[in-house]
């Protein structure tokens, strides 16, 4: 009786860590090396993210915001939950990995919800194909110098022509989807 209702004992929660999350020692150490951390770590999976990239945003950029703040994790960083949720919207390719860190500070300054963050600052991905489509379009046309010089066999300029195409979006374009669409414009 008295051992059903014992908690779980340390060994065994590493163990969970490292088979039911898939994670290193290394990390499994970091996550259980504060009391704290490791709720913060399972409360961020709820969310439905992907333990390793929970587990590496957890470790750096909590840990940071936390360490910077010299307050309780509690009070220095957002909810897990609203974590997990800004983790969600760059593995839907709603925002960008670099995006997430600058809506992240953003949260722990304000307290507000990933969302809110995200719309406040405008930092949505464009994936509209149509919207992608008419910045090649212009930067194409901007360029036909080296357009031209693509087309004659100097396919290093398809970086400057990424570059070129994003700049025209702001950042925000879609990395994938720009490529995808550019590589068709490129070839037609």
């Amino acid at each position: 009786e008295i051992r059903s209702g014992m908690p779980e004992l340390p060994a065994q929660t590493r163990e969970k860590y490292s088979k039911d999350f898939g994670l290193t020692p290394y990390e499994v150490s970091v996550l259980l090396g504060r009391d704290d951390l490791g709720d913060y770590f399972v409360k961020v999976l709820a969310a439905g993210v992907n333990a390793k990239s929970a587990a590496n945003w957890v470790m750096t950029e909590v840990l940071r915001a936390a360490n910077e703040s010299a307050k309780p994790l509690t009070d220095a960083v957002p909810k897990p939950q609203e974590t997990g949720a800004l983790l969600k919207m760059v593995e839907d390719s709603r925002i960008s990995l670099n995006a997430a860190k600058n809506a992240f500070a953003a949260m722990c300054r304000s307290g507000k919800g990933a969302e809110t963050t995200v719309a406040e600052l405008g930092l949505a991905q464009v994936s509209d194909e149509a919207a992608i489509a008419e910045a090649c379009d212009r930067v194409l046309a901007a360029e036909n110098a080296k357009l031209a010089e693509y087309r004659a066999g100097r396919d290093k300029l398809y970086g400057f022509f990424v570059g070129a195409v994003m700049k025209a979006m702001g950042g925000k374009g879609n990395p994938k989807v720009v490529n995808e669409v550019l590589r068709r414009k490129l070839a037609g």
